[in-house]
C-alpha cells in the first residue's frame, strides 16, 4: 500500500508550501485561497492536523459544511452573527450553489493577505 500523499495545509503550515498568510498564531492559521469565489476569500485551519472536525465531535456524520450568513449581501436573515454546523450524510438531499472561480496570481494574493493582516492588527493590535 503506498503512503499517503502530504497534507499540503500541513506542507503550508511547515513552511514548505507557498501561502499569502493573513493570520498565524500558535493554534491556527489564515492564508487566501488560491482558487476563491471572490477576492478576500480566505481559509482558516487548526495548525494541528486535524483531518475532520467530528474528530472532535459527538456527532458522528460523513461531513460537515459550515455556513455563514453574514451581512446582507451574503443572505444574513437574523442580524447576530452565527455559524451553521450542517451534518452532512452519503446521500441526503442538500445542494449548494456553484459558482466560477477567481484565478489571481500569488502576488495578488500577497497583496490582499497584507492587506487582511494590516486592517486584522489595526483592530486588534498587540
Amino acid at each position: 500500500m503506498a503512503p499517503a500523499a502530504p497534507c499540503v495545509f500541513c506542507e503550508i503550515v511547515a513552511g514548505r508550501e507557498p501561502a499569502s498568510i493573513v493570520c498565524d498564531d500558535d493554534l491556527v492559521m489564515a492564508f487566501m485561497d488560491i482558487a476563491p469565489a471572490t477576492e478576500g476569500y480566505v481559509i482558516v485551519i487548526p495548525k494541528a492536523h486535524v483531518p475532520r472536525l467530528d474528530d472532535r465531535a459527538v456527532l458522528r456524520c460523513d461531513g460537515i459544511n459550515l455556513l455563514a450568513f453574514d451581512g446582507e449581501a451574503a443572505g444574513q436573515e437574523i442580524p447576530h452573527a452565527h455559524l451553521h454546523v450542517v451534518p452532512r450524510y452519503v446521500g441526503d438531499s442538500v445542494e449548494w450553489l456553484e459558482c466560477e472561480v477567481l484565478a489571481p496570481g500569488r502576488e495578488e494574493l500577497d497583496e490582499l493577505a497584507a492587506s487582511l493582516r494590516r486592517g486584522y492588527e489595526e483592530r486588534y493590535p498587540g
